[in-house]
């Protein structure tokens, strides 16, 4: 099974990534940042770098990987800095996931998990 996770180089994306590697599943990660650590690196099979906000790079990343389910990590997860940037809080957790949501299903709407925060 290929499994993209986003927040890849997150907390908790990254321990997805490198549990669902380790069960054997293909990996390919999506990140804000620009490289994930040492250690998720290796188990990716892929790794871009894209704002939730950049819907063509969603739409791109989504139609080359092609994946059978989507494990939807990267948020701003920080109750704190989301209520001091509430907006940039809301177009990441809100508008981003609308953002992926939109660009599955351009590619056959695979399985879609959503981890959200406290906010």
């Amino acid at each position: 099974m290929k499994i993209a996770v986003t927040g890849c180089t997150g907390f908790v994306g990254s321990a997805l990534a490198t549990g669902f590697a380790a069960a054997g599943a293909t990996v390919i990660g999506l990140g804000h940042r620009t490289s994930p650590t040492k250690e998720v690196r290796s188990v990716l099979n892929g790794f871009e770098a894209a704002a939730l906000g950049d819907e063509a790079a969603l739409r791109a990343f989504f139609g080359r990987y092609q994946p059978d389910a989507v494990i939807h990590c990267a948020a701003m997860a920080n109750a704190p800095k989301c209520e001091v940037a509430s907006m940039q809080a809301f177009a990441t957790n809100v508008i981003g996931t609308r953002n992926i949501a939109a660009a599955l299903e351009l590619v056959g709407n695979p399985t879609f998990v959503h981890l959200s925060t406290d906010m």
